[in-house]
């Protein structure tokens, strides 16, 4: 904690109480580290629940969209998670025991299992 305190990562308080001193809305460096332990160690891991569980949910879904609607429902989850970090921001007053660890993944990119490829009689597959 002393070395984090050093490093002005966080601030050391009284009661062994901390305040972080980085945004919660960083940015990861491209291909950095913490993005390969993001990959390599998180994201296994938190795919690994069955999203039953209370305060749990996941959604696939799949189909063909143009260009256009791509972008649209990218706008859309920028807006989603510019709510969440308000949320979180807001939160922040709240008692610790009244909140709890939470992530949210949403993802989207024109993709197709490559499987699905290998079925093709055109293999040459079409790209975005």
């Amino acid at each position: 904690m002393a070395k984090l305190d050093r490093m002005r990562i966080i601030e050391l308080l009284p009661g062994n109480r901390v305040k972080m001193m980085i945004s919660k809305n960083f940015q990861w460096i491209d291909n950095g580290p913490i993005q390969h332990f993001y990959k390599n160690v998180i994201q296994p891991e938190f795919f690994e629940s069955s999203f039953n569980g209370a305060g749990e949910h996941r959604i696939f879904v799949s189909g063909m969209l143009t260009r256009t609607s791509n972008s649209e429902i990218i706008r859309k989850i920028k807006r989603l998670s510019a709510e969440f970090n308000e949320l979180n921001t807001e939160d922040q007053s709240a008692e610790r025991d009244q909140r709890f660890g939470t992530s949210l993944v949403i993802a989207m990119r024109p993709w197709e299992p490559d499987v699905f490829g290998k079925l093709r009689r055109n293999q040459s597959n079409k790209q975005f």
